[in-house]
């Protein structure tokens, strides 16, 4: 059942578009061992095989490892917890992990056109609370398909089906970064918003993950926002292992 029906009430990266990310990932060291809740990682903060999971990971605005990350604010273990940028503190609450679903073949504006690449990864992004709870990053579907202006939460993970899309997200290169500049990695696509195949997945007009507000020095909601009003300001993201946060 999709949550479109909000019926869970009850209950790689594109090298055209992401180089710089991609060395990021590769330079990231191993996960330090902790006592934090969480999964085993698999040694990097992407995993390439479906069912694995990374290793634990903060999200950085602007591509830089500074200033602000996402985080369940709180660590709250509550379905529908804030999901929101804070300044980086090396808590729990800003520890997420990416357990790879599966793959999919992405079409997208190269900036010279349309571009296709198969085999692009999409993952849940998973938050383990102090209490032991887990919840993914969700956008919310109540009204149907989440587009531009949808809130984005953490919610428990898949309460009624495996792998609903609302809680499945993908890095793709974006309208508003197609003027050739690699310096930052491609955005976060909430895939519940595409229509098409469950192989293939049109992201040059998708809804992108973004801060209400310029994330530099600023506490924000997240929320999906239209392309053309996306700027790299609020719509960047950096992963970084948090050893070497």
């Amino acid at each position: 059942m999709n949550r479109t029906l909000r019926a869970k009430a009850a209950g790689a990266l594109l090298a055209a578009a992401a180089a710089a990310a991609t060395l990021s990932l590769a330079t990231a060291g191993p996960a330090s061992a902790t006592t934090f809740p969480g999964p085993a990682g698999s040694g990097q903060i992407l995993p390439d095989t479906a069912g694995q999971f990374g290793d634990p990971a903060n999200i950085y605005a602007r591509a830089t490892s500074s200033g602000q990350v996402i985080e369940d604010g709180f660590d709250s273990d509550a379905w529908g917890s804030a999901a929101r940028t804070f300044g980086a503190n090396a808590s729990n609450a800003q520890r997420v992990y990416f357990e790879r679903v599966d793959s999919r073949t992405l079409v997208w504006d190269s900036g010279a056109g349309t571009a296709s690449t198969p085999g692009v990864g999409v993952y849940k992004i998973l938050h383990y609370t102090a209490s032991g709870k887990v919840l993914c990053l969700d956008a919310d579907g109540s009204a149907g398909a989440p587009g531009a202006g949808t809130a984005v939460s953490w919610y428990g993970c898949d309460p009624n089906f495996a792998n609903q899309p609302n809680q499945l997200w993908t890095f793709a290169p974006v309208a508003h970064r197609a003027n050739g500049d690699a310096s930052t990695p491609a955005a976060l696509v909430n895939i519940g918003s595409l229509a098409g195949s469950q192989t293939s997945m049109d992201v040059r007009t998708a809804p992108i993950l973004a801060a209400a507000a310029n994330q530099q020095g600023t506490n924000s909601a997240l929320t999906l926002v239209a392309q053309p009003n996306a700027t790299a300001a609020n719509s960047s993201w950096h992963l970084a292992d948090v050893a070497s946060s």
